[in-house]
């Protein structure tokens, strides 16, 4: 199963759900924010998309293992 880390990436290196919402422009706030609590899983292009974000926000590089955890069953 696959976890989503988001929140705790984005606690981690201070920055808000809003300000991500403001830089990630290829998906709406309310879909980010479903993302971010974990009831919803992104799409590989999304996670591209937050990765980006997050290094143009923060100047750190961040791979999907930062946002996606596997859980085995």
């Amino acid at each position: 199963m696959l976890r989503v880390r988001l929140r705790e990436l984005l606690h981690d290196n201070d920055v808000s759900a809003y300000r991500l919402a403001q830089e990630v422009k290829t998906i709406k706030p309310a879909q980010l924010y479903a993302i971010v609590r974990g009831d919803r899983l992104p799409s590989l292009d999304t996670v591209d998309d937050i990765l980006n974000a997050l290094a143009r926000i923060t100047k750190k590089t961040f791979t999907p293992n930062d946002v996606l955890e596997y859980e085995p069953d």
